[in-house]
C-alpha cells in the first residue's frame, strides 16, 4: 500500500497508519483526506489485520488542515472542489464504519482535522504532555470532520461546548503554570472559572491537583438574566458545584463569591455545608461601558480602586463572626499595607492583590509587608494572631456594621 502522506506497515495482525509530514507537524494535504479514507477501507477489509492504529510521524499527531493551502485558495478567490469536501466527510466517516478496533496514538499536538481524526477512532491513547485542540474557533469556524458530534458524544455537551467555544489550548499551559510553580517550593492555589455545568469544573478541579496545586479557588458568577429565576435557585447551583468538586479533590476548596448576593452569609453557610473550607470576598469580571459618542460598547477599566474596599469590609467582619469555620480572603481594593491591615482587623486569614500589582509591580507585596509589621510593632501586638478580628462584627460595635443608611431614624422632637 504505497501513498504519498500517509505510511501504512502491518505487524503481528496490528495496522498502524502513520499520517507522515513532519515537517508541516503533519498537516493534512488535500491528498491526506483521501488516502486515510482508502486505508480504512482497505485495511478493514483484510483478514490479515485484527486492529489499527493511527498516529503521527515526529513530534505531534497533527496540526489539522493546511493553513498555507487554506489561505491560497481565499488569496486567488478559488472554492473547494465538491469531491474535497466529501473527502473531508469521508475520512472520519471511514474510521468510525471500520469493521475492525481503531486506536489513535496521540504524540504531541492533535487539533482541529487532526483532533477530528483522533475523535472518530474506537480508542485514544494520549501522552502526558500532549494537547488536544478544537481550534476551529480560533479561525472563526465551526468545526468540521463529524469533531461536533463524535466530541459531545465522547465527553458530553458541556465539555464539548466549552472546547469548541474557547480552543481549550490554555488549560494544558494554565496546567504547566501550576506544574512550574509548584517546583518553587511555595503552596500553589489554582484559581477556576468556567462558563459551563458542574461537570466541567469537577474536570478541571481534578487536573489541577494532579498538576501540583495545594488548594483551589472556583471562581464563580453567574449573571442573572432570566426573570423567572430566582435568588435561591441560583444560589443552589453555586453550591451544586462546590459539592461535585469538593467531593471529587482531597485538596482544600475555597469558593470566590461575587458581590451581588441576597444573603452572603446564608450562601457561605451553605458552601461550607457541601464542603468549601474558605470564602474570598469578592471577585470582578468584566464590566462593559459605554462610548456615547460613538453610541458603542467600550471595556470597562479592569482593575480595582482602593476605594471599593469599604463594600468588603462589611461582608467580612459580618462573614468571619457568623460562619467562623471558613477562612476568608479578601480580593478587591486591597492596594497598600493600610487597606491590608483593615481587612485582617475584620477577620480575614489572608488578602489577595492582583491590581495593585498590575499598577504598582511585584515590590508592592514587599511594602505592604512592611507595613503590616510596622503598624503591629506600633500597636504593640506581636503576631497576626493578636489582632486579626479585633474589629469584627462580634468584637466591635455591631451597630456600625448593622447600619446601611447615613441617617438609621429621625429622631421624634426633630424639627
Amino acid at each position: 500500500m504505497d501513498y504519498q502522506y500517509i505510511l501504512v506497515d502491518v505487524k503481528d495482525r496490528i495496522a498502524t497508519v502513520t499520517i507522515n509530514r513532519p515537517e508541516y507537524s503533519n498537516a493534512f494535504a488535500r491528498e491526506s483526506y483521501f488516502e486515510i479514507a482508502d486505508a480504512m477501507n482497505t485495511l478493514g477489509a483484510r483478514e490479515d489485520v485484527g486492529a489499527i492504529v493511527i498516529t503521527g510521524a515526529g513530534k505531534h499527531f497533527s496540526a489539522g488542515g493546511d493553513i498555507k493551502r487554506f489561505k491560497m485558495l481565499v488569496d486567488t478567490g478559488a472554492y473547494l472542489k465538491a469531491e474535497d469536501i466529501e473527502a473531508v466527510s469521508a475520512m472520519p466517516m471511514s474510521i468510525r464504519n471500520c469493521p475492525k478496533p481503531v486506536i489513535a496514538m496521540i504524540n504531541g499536538v492533535a487539533t482541529g482535522a487532526g483532533l477530528s481524526c483522533a475523535l472518530a477512532c474506537d480508542f485514544r491513547i494520549v501522552e502526558p504532555s500532549s494537547k488536544m485542540i478544537m481550534a476551529f474557533v480560533n479561525m472563526g469556524l465551526c468545526g468540521d470532520n463529524e469533531s461536533i458530534y463524535t466530541l459531545m458524544r465522547l465527553v458530553g455537551p458541556d465539555k464539548a461546548e466549552l472546547m469548541m467555544m474557547t480552543g481549550d489550548a490554555y488549560k494544558g499551559e494554565f496546567l504547566k503554570l501550576v506544574a512550574d510553580a509548584r517546583t518553587t517550593g511555595v503552596p500553589v492555589i489554582a484559581s477556576i472559572n468556567c462558563i459551563a455545568s458542574a461537570e466541567a469544573w469537577t474536570d478541571y478541579a481534578v487536573s489541577m491537583e494532579q498538576a501540583g496545586a495545594a488548594a483551589l479557588e472556583l471562581n464563580i458568577f453567574l449573571q442573572p438574566t432570566d426573570r423567572h429565576r430566582s435568588a435561591q435557585e441560583l444560589e443552589q447551583e453555586y453550591a451544586d458545584v462546590v459539592r461535585r468538586v469538593a467531593e471529587a479533590v482531597k485538596i482544600p476548596v475555597s469558593v470566590k463569591l461575587p458581590m451581588r448576593l441576597t444573603n452572603v452569609l446564608a450562601v457561605a453557610d451553605s458552601l461550607l455545608a457541601r464542603g468549601a473550607r474558605g470564602v474570598v470576598m469578592f471577585n470582578r469580571f468584566f464590566e462593559p461601558d459605554i462610548d456615547v459618542e460613538r453610541m458603542t460598547f467600550v471595556n470597562g477599566d479592569p482593575f480595582s480602586e482602593p476605594a471599593e474596599l469599604r463594600n468588603v469590609l462589611r461582608s467580612v467582619a459580618l462573614c468571619t463572626t457568623a460562619v467562623p469555620q471558613l477562612d476568608v480572603s479578601v480580593s478587591t481594593g486591597v492596594h497598600d499595607g493600610e487597606a491590608a491591615v483593615k481587612a485582617l482587623l475584620c477577620g480575614a486569614n489572608a488578602v489577595q492583590i492582583c491590581s495593585a500589582i498590575h499598577e504598582q509591580g511585584y515590590g508592592v507585596i514587599v511594602d505592604i509587608n512592611r507595613f503590616i509589621d510596622l503598624w503591629a510593632e506600633r500597636h504593640g501586638f506581636g503576631s497576626l494572631v493578636e489582632f486579626r478580628g479585633k474589629m469584627n462584627y462580634g468584637n466591635a460595635e455591631s451597630d456600625v456594621y448593622q447600619r446601611v443608611q447615613y441617617m438609621k431614624y429621625f429622631p421624634h422632637d426633630a424639627e
